[in-house]
């Protein structure tokens, strides 16, 4: 009896293994199936766009400019997409290419204007995967930024940093020298951390950086500005890349009405390459063919299209300017999903006794000489716990080898009766790996301590010198040190010592990853040596020094004579605020002026002319000094020899008394 009830236990065990089985097969290709459009190699595209605008106009009105700016034109760009034919219903147009970035200029003369103006655009792209193939480690921190990349190391407007952006992005770069790492894990911090919530683009549309990093939520532009935020304040160039997307989730294709909704991802520049990251779709290192590029640039274009015009007599309908991309329609396709380049093999002890520990062992082979992101995820079991994160994000170098461990814990309060089938599934885009876990109560019971070790993640840390940039200013008592300090490691310093060389005054601060911090020092020397001391990770306590010559305020004089008056012209080098520079006319106070540069005109007088400049500073609150006075003086001689009429005496004589005046 015994035998024919356990027997018949197992039979419905099987049926629930099957049934276990079949669901999650299910599942996998309802998300990764060959039929979804994300999972395609190459897409051909038509793309309708209409762009209208309306305008009240007078009888007598006179258009001297009239141009409408769209920029939905979807040029080619790299081996990524390429514009195939371009169809507009208005001729009067120019295709303009600003900073590698395309748009479309209408012009309108007075005839072509009507009250409801609409133009309709046809489009025909081709598209296909852009993965940029990053063959060789690019080091970080980033040594050089050309002068055309700096634009993308800036912050404003939604792209804003404050001190916990710089935190957490100096966190997650601490010990990193491999740029290609360091980007995907900012990513796949922000992902983890951040809720993508289309709410919030009613709720609080436009949230900036520090907005979405402090309400952990965000839409796609809000997200990617936070990514970019946080690689700029680390020193590497990014920009925001925006088009369109294809998507299968029901939310957004609910928000948007099309499964083709406007889309922003970013662009980080690594090495010679700019690599596409995408943290909607998690794809980093590369994004499918769906994703359609209108514009790439520093900020965020805040929208598609725009009127310049003058005149009178005419006025734009309030709110009539629209520019939309009425359909997509997929005219070609290519169902396989560019070659995975990966070899798999999966590993699981199969027969375990109850309340037992395992784990299933996924090894992988980059098979490409160039990097490559992963996200492999292991499928949930039912009443199996599982001791790690279902999803792994998972960097390959060119042609690695990685062994991948998701461990597991079997339930201890399984019924003796039942052997129990767990099928385990191992996936992402490119594969998927299956395996059958057998548990039974005959079988041997597995303890925690038989699990296979997971190696703990290495640093290697930087060794470069910190960039210092200095100026030393004259301070009547004390003169004043600014300096700007870099620290260029991939490692926070936490305690910078910066010191005078009698250490008559030191400052002491902390410095995170790519931070640049301007200190003060006092001095009374001409020339001062400083120095500093910090520690370092590997190499303990490091000290330099280095000199700064003392810039005095100096007065320059150029000086003519021209129509009986006499010009003197100044220029201060090395100013400082508080100066004041005094002009007397034999012996005289004529006028002062706090000017850096100015000039002044005296009338001759018959015999000798002496013309004095004198800078002086008194009180300056930069300095801190009060009732203290320097003088830098210089001298002018002028003989005039010549003999004047009587009449001449006379017209010099009021012109010289109006001057005064």
């Amino acid at each position: 009896m015994f035998i024919n009830v356990f027997d018949a236990a197992k039979f419905r065990i099987m049926l629930r293994s099957f049934f276990f089985l079949f669901t999650l097969v299910f599942f996998s290709s309802a998300v990764f199936c060959a039929d979804s459009v994300n999972s395609q190699e190459y897409l051909k595209l038509k793309i309708e766009n209409s762009l209208s605008f309306g305008v009240n106009m007078e009888a007598d009105s006179t258009i001297s400019l009239f141009q409408v700016r769209s920029n939905i034109f979807p040029q080619t760009y790299n081996d990524s997409q390429y514009l195939n034919d371009f169809q507009t219903s208005y001729n009067g147009y120019k295709v303009i290419n600003e900073s590698s970035n395309f748009y479309l200029l209408y012009s309108f003369e007075k005839e072509d204007l009507r009250e409801n103006n609409l133009i309709q655009n046809d489009f025909i792209l081709e598209s296909t995967v852009s993965r940029p193939k990053i063959r060789t480690k690019v080091l970080y921190p980033v040594s050089f930024v050309s002068e055309e990349n700096r634009e993308y190391l800036g912050f404003k407007e939604f792209i804003d940093v404050n001190e916990d952006i710089r935190r957490q992005a100096s966190l997650l770069a601490d010990g990193e020298d491999d740029l290609f790492v360091l980007t995907s894990k900012v990513a796949k911090w922000i992902r983890e951390d951040i809720n993508y919530n289309l709410s919030t683009a009613l709720e609080n549309p436009n949230q900036t950086s520090t907005q979405v990093f402090k309400s952990k939520s965000g839409v796609c532009r809000e997200i990617t500005n936070l990514f970019l935020s946080m690689m700029r304040s680390l020193g590497v160039p990014a920009r925001v890349v925006t088009g369109y997307a294809y998507t299968d989730s029901e939310e957004i294709v609910t928000y948007v009405g099309s499964h083709w909704g406007g889309h922003a991802w970013a662009e980080v520049f690594i090495g010679d390459e700019w690599v596409p990251f995408d943290l909607t779709y998690n794809q980093y290192g590369y994004v499918d063919a769906t994703h359609i590029i209108l514009d790439k640039s520093a900020y965020l274009r805040t929208s598609s299209a725009s009127i310049n015009a003058s005149g009178y007599g005419f006025s734009l309908k309030p709110q009539s300017l629209h520019n939309d991309i009425d359909t997509i329609e997929i005219l070609e396709k290519r169902e396989q999903l560019y070659d995975s380049g990966y070899k798999t093999t999966i590993f699981a002890t199969q027969s375990l006794g109850f309340d037992s520990y395992g784990y299933v062992k996924l090894t992988v082979k980059n098979m490409d000489a160039f990097y490559k992101l992963l996200f492999i995820r292991l499928s949930k079991v039912k009443d199996v716990e599982l001791l790690d994160s279902a999803e792994k994000m998972v960097i390959f170098l060119p042609n690695e080898e990685k062994d991948l461990y998701f461990r597991f814990k079997i339930p201890s309060d399984l019924d003796e009766h039942y052997i129990y089938t767990y099928p385990f599934a191992v996936y992402n885009e490119f594969f998927e790996e299956k395996i059958d876990v057998t548990v039974s109560p005959e079988f041997l019971r597995m303890k925690e301590i038989a699990l296979p070790e997971i190696k703990n993640e290495t640093k290697s840390f930087s060794d470069k010198s910190l960039e210092f940039s200095c100026e030393y200013y004259y301070g009547f008592e004390n003169n004043t040190l600014v300096c700007s300090v870099r620290n260029t490691n991939n490692f926070e310093i936490p305690s910078f010592l910066f010191c005078t060389a009698d250490k008559s005054d030191c400052t002491n601060t902390d410095l995170k990853i790519n931070e640049v911090k301007t200190l003060s020092l006092r001095s009374k020397q001409d020339n001062e040596t400083l120095i500093y001391e910090y520690k370092t990770p590997q190499k303990g306590k490091q000290s330099g020094s280095f000199e700064v010559l003392l810039k005095e305020p100096t007065l320059s004089l150029s000086q003519k004579e021209e129509n009986g008056f006499y010009l003197v012209e100044y220029d201060i080098d090395n100013y400082v605020d508080g100066l004041m520079v005094s002009v007397f006319h034999n012996g005289v106070f004529v006028e002062s002026s706090s000017l850096r540069a100015n000039s002044f005109s005296f009338p001759l007088v018959d015999g000798n002319n002496t013309i004095s400049l004198v800078m002086e500073h008194s009180g300056s609150t930069i300095f801190e000094m009060q009732n203290v006075t320097y003088y830098h003086k210089e001298e002018i001689e002028q003989e005039t020899n010549k003999t004047l009429s009587f009449w001449e005496s006379i017209v010099l004589f009021f012109k010289s008394f109006f001057s005064w005046i």
